[in-house]
């Protein structure tokens, strides 16, 4: 039962991580606009941008942490977490490619 309760909280805790990728690149766009690489905005929307990621990061990686699983799969799931946040942030870049070119 203590194994539900505490994946319970790590799963959507994951998720919000995931989401704060995503939340900083809507972010990013809505500050630098279709022509990101003339922005006047564009270095203030890359500290924001960061600051999305490396929040996603934190929350992501301390989130199977929270799980009642044996530490080893907990480390396992945290380093599988951050390799999900790196490529959360490649495919939301990529989809930004594709919508508004180079």
């Amino acid at each position: 039962m203590n194994i539900v309760k505490s994946s319970l909280v790590a799963w959507p805790l994951f998720g919000v991580g995931i989401s704060l990728v995503l939340a900083g690149f809507v972010v990013w766009t809505a500050l630098t606009g279709v022509s990101w690489w003339t922005s006047p905005n564009k270095a203030l929307a890359d500290r924001i941008l960061w600051r999305f990621v490396a929040g996603a990061f934190l929350v992501c990686v301390t989130a199977p942490l929270l799980s009642a699983a044996p530490l080893w799969r907990r480390l396992l799931f945290s380093v599988l977490a951050a390799v999900a946040v790196a490529i959360a942030y490649y495919a939301c870049g990529f989809i930004h490619l594709s919508l508004y070119g180079v």
